[in-house]
């Protein structure tokens, strides 16, 4: 209970609210949105029965993803907090501003050059990534091992990307709440980007194969958007820190 009140009292509704935005965002990437549906469509036999042994094991990929993300988070909080008063007066200054004007511009060209139809145009694929992760999703359905494996991999491979999430243990660095309310609020955190796939699994466990077509179509529309999404949330984190500095840069 004291802990819940930590949380209740140094937590604005206006930063639960940002969070939970951020974690939604978060839910939409391709470890736990992507994945999730690709693996939810694997079984063709078996009937209800194969059904319900997927939408298990899919329950269990994302238990597992999302408790590596917050013991991932814990972790960057502990270094965010011990490095946020000296790095913060750093980036206060007018050198620190221009640096992170640079790392602004840097995402926004990123975004730019990670955007599907220049992808196109240099002749790459825009969807090869996701192509290997459900290739590799096909063979990790087949054991507890291998999801928990998979979920790991896509963990560390999409936490750098993930800025929403980034974003967020900043904000519980900077809010001054105790470090045991810090971790309460990231589990939270955790659980809602987790949750519409989680939410998708549960029906399909109850209603079996009779929610495919609906999955299928979320499925199909997450991959297609995944690249195009990535890129856009990148840009709009390097317009965000451009605005927020600018005035630092151009006033000193």
């Amino acid at each position: 209970m004291e802990l819940l009140h930590s949380l209740a009292e140094g937590l604005s509704s206006q930063d639960a609210i940002t969070l939970v935005l951020l974690a939604l965002i978060d839910s939409t990437s391709m470890g736990t949105l992507v994945l999730p549906l690709v693996l939810l469509l694997f079984t063709s036999s078996g009937g209800r029965a194969g059904a319900r042994s997927v939408a298990v094991r899919v329950a269990g990929y994302l238990v597992a993803i999302g408790f590596f993300y917050w013991l991932l988070g814990l972790v960057l909080l502990s270094g965010v907090d011990l490095a946020l008063q000296p790095l913060g007066a750093f980036f206060g200054s007018r050198p620190g501003a221009v640096l992170l004007l640079a790392a602004g511009i840097g995402l926004t060209v990123l975004s730019w050059w990670m955007d599907p139809k220049e992808v196109r145009k240099r002749g790459g694929d825009p969807d090869a990534a996701t192509e290997r992760w459900i290739t590799r999703a096909e063979r990790a359905v087949r054991s507890w091992r291998g999801l928990v494996a998979l979920a790991v991999a896509a963990g560390v491979a999409e936490v750098a990307t993930m800025l929403p999430y980034l974003a967020a243990i900043g904000g519980l660095a900077q809010s001054g709440l105790p470090y045991r309310a810090s971790g309460l609020a990231l589990a939270v955190y955790c659980v809602v980007m987790i949750l519409p796939a989680l939410l998708l699994a549960v029906a399909r466990f109850a209603l079996g194969g009779g929610i495919d077509r609906p999955v299928a179509r979320i499925r199909d529309w997450a991959v297609c958007t995944t690249p195009t999404t990535l890129a856009w949330v990148i840009g709009i984190v390097g317009v965000v820190i451009i605005v927020r500095v600018a005035p630092t840069v151009l006033g000193g």
